[in-house]
């Protein structure tokens, strides 16, 4: 084959767009590329994938490599984890020359290392997320030679203290960060105040304090502290307080954030009263997780909604997460006639039914909407034959039905062949059998369908791994 002929596949290829898929088969063709047509390609790819987002251009780090794969120059995120060995960089030469982010996970005693690791590339993040990093390991972190180049630190699950926190605080080498995340770790009060007060996180535009050890709700001082006027949280633009079981003073507080555009309060306790303290913000809130969580004794009502959709935010809002929360036909209504930006909406074990699925249908304001979770609200025959025939619902691409065992064969080939579903990129199941059957039965009808089969997952706002449309707050690590 001329090289013509591999440049044509390569174009096809980097004309599908960004995408795992596409990330797949690129590298697949680089395998397969003859050596003397791999130069020209690498250059021809890299001028059209400087617009994929990093963390597509993903790829793990041999613990051992003997040699780089042809497609290396063009990976941009590089991960090893436990399972993939220890971690070795005397071993990787320039493998990380065009590498802008690491992620290590579950290495232990990894930080002890990264002091002698030679990144001489663009280092932008560093993930180093479940590593048991304590106290110890934060002060032998702050003493790596690259660490004042990154934007985005991933601390998520380790055993970092309050006093570890005030360390990162006052540490001038982490002026440039702009995203942090210190989920699962005890931050507590001390170590909220201490990041507010920080001279040099000025430029902090996204904080994760999810699931901390130590509850925020017994100290409501640590809210105040975290909202009130400060250099380091004045210019935030997104928040994850889940897991945290604020109570409604605390949600409150989060009004006084002028900028934030992006806040996760899932299983955070989130009231009506919450609610109603919230919608005083002026903040241009885009993205809102209002799910419920297992422990949680309160949860928004219909009520609640009712007001939601009668406020300014309406208007605005992109992404909406009411899993959990109580929706009745009303409320959903009117959500859906004020929700005129909505591209993300997640109604997972909500009591729709057949009347909420119709009622979706019905909406005129909803052609934006590209994803639509329906996962255990209730939808049977009826509804989902009212989803596949709405003409409002021209902008959907993901559709989640999982978890609805009213659901079956019969119904799934007549969503999949409606006009809605000609235009679906991925379609969540009610079961695995259903989807095998189903995926069976279509054949070659729907190849484009077939490409990335599942329901769409993980709505975390600061989790790396996104589906299209969800409009999460994450600039480096966005897909």
């Amino acid at each position: 084959m001329n090289a013509n002929l591999w440049l044509s596949r390569l174009r096809h290829l980097l004309h599908r767009g960004p995408g795992p898929g596409a990330w797949r088969a690129l590298c697949e063709l680089f395998e397969a590329l003859p050596a003397e047509h791999t130069a020209i390609a690498l250059e021809y790819a890299e001028q059209h994938l400087r617009a994929w987002p990093i963390a597509l251009r993903r790829a793990k780090l041999a613990s051992r490599p003997t040699s780089a794969p042809r497609w290396w120059p063009l990976v941009r995120s590089a991960f090893l984890h436990r399972a993939d060995g220890p971690l070795a960089p005397l071993f990787w030469g320039g493998l990380l020359d065009s590498i802008e982010a690491l992620d290590f996970k579950g290495l232990r005693g990894c930080v002890f290392t990264l002091s002698s690791l030679d990144w001489p590339g663009s280092p932008r993040a560093l993930s180093l997320a479940w590593n048991a990093l304590s106290d110890r390991g934060v002060e032998r972190l702050l003493d790596v030679p690259w660490l004042g180049r990154l934007e985005h630190l991933n601390l998520q699950r380790n055993s970092i203290t309050a006093r570890s926190v005030a360390r990162l605080a006052d540490s001038e080498a982490l002026a440039g960060l702009t995203w942090l995340d210190l989920s699962q770790n005890a931050v507590a009060t001390p170590g909220v105040e201490a990041l507010a007060a920080s001279p040099h996180l000025t430029g902090l535009q996204a904080l994760s304090l999810a699931s901390n050890h130590t509850p925020l709700h017994t100290h409501t001082a640590a809210m105040e502290a975290l909202c009130a006027e400060s250099a380091a949280t004045r210019g935030l633009r997104a928040l994850d307080v889940s897991n945290n079981l604020l109570d409604p003073v605390g949600v409150g507080l989060i009004a006084q954030l002028p900028h934030l555009t992006h806040l996760d309060l899932h299983g955070a306790g989130l009231s009506d009263d919450g609610l109603a303290g919230l919608l005083t913000s002026a903040a241009p809130l885009l993205w809102l997780n209002m799910a419920t969580g297992h422990s949680d004794r309160a949860r928004v009502s219909s009520r609640g909604l009712l007001a939601l959709a009668q406020s300014p935010h309406a208007a605005r809002l992109r992404s909406l997460n009411l899993s959990g929360c109580e929706v009745d036909l009303g409320a959903l209504e009117a959500l859906a006639d004020n929700t005129p930006e909505l591209r993300v909406l997640v109604l997972r074990q909500v009591a729709l039914g057949d009347e909420g699925a119709a009622a979706l249908a019905r909406a005129s304001k909803l052609g934006r909407l590209e994803v639509l979770d329906l996962e255990g609200a209730g939808v049977g025959p009826r509804g989902l034959e009212a989803l596949a025939r709405a003409e409002g619902l021209g902008g959907l691409r993901r559709l989640n039905l999982g978890a609805n065992p009213e659901l079956g064969e019969r119904e799934l080939l007549s969503v999949v062949q409606s006009e809605v579903g000609a235009r679906l990129r991925c379609l969540g199941f009610p079961n695995a059998y259903l989807r095998g059957v189903v995926q069976a039965r279509l054949g070659e009808s729907f190849p484009e369908l077939g490409v990335e089969w599942g329901p769409p997952s993980q709505y975390s706002l600061l989790t790396r791994r996104r589906f299209e449309g969800e409009e999460a707050y994450d600039p480096v690590w966005r897909p």
